[in-house]
C-alpha cells in the first residue's frame, strides 16, 4: 500500500469514527479522537479516546478497495444460491400484495411457515 492510498484510508477511518459515540458517555467521537493506526492487510487497529469521559477503547475496521475482489459471504447451498439468482428482484406490487395477505392472515407464525409440527 502506497503512502497516498493509507493516508486517505487513515482520514476515512477518521470520517467514520466521527459518525459513532462513546459507548459509556454517548458523547459523539471526532476525527481528532483517534490516537493510533495500525494495519494487517485490509483490518485496521484503532485506538480511540472519548474527549468527554476519557474512556479508552479500541475499534476494528475493514477497508476494502475497489482493488479487492472477495467472495460475498453466504449459508446457502450453490443450488439455493443458483434458485434464488433465477428469480427477479422483489417490487413494490410483491410488498403490497404481502401487506395484504398479512392484514387479512388470521394465525400464529407457525401456521403461516406451514410448519405442521
Amino acid at each position: 500500500m502506497n503512502d497516498g492510498q493509507e493516508a486517505d484510508e487513515q482520514a476515512y477511518i477518521q470520517y467514520l469514527i466521527s459518525s459513532i459515540q462513546c459507548p459509556v458517555c454517548h458523547h459523539r467521537y471526532t476525527p481528532n479522537d483517534v490516537l493510533n493506526f495500525d494495519h494487517r492487510g485490509n483490518l485496521w487497529i484503532v485506538t480511540i479516546s472519548c474527549t468527554e469521559c476519557e474512556t479508552k477503547g479500541l475499534a476494528f475496521i475493514v477497508v476494502k478497495s475497489e482493488e479487492t475482489q472477495t467472495e460475498p459471504f453466504t449459508e446457502l447451498t450453490p443450488e439455493e444460491l443458483a434458485r434464488f439468482k433465477e428469480r427477479g428482484a422483489i417490487t413494490s406490487d410483491d410488498l403490497l400484495d404481502f401487506y395484504e395477505f398479512l392484514r387479512d392472515y388470521h394465525g400464529d407464525v407457525a401456521g403461516l411457515l406451514g410448519d405442521k409440527s
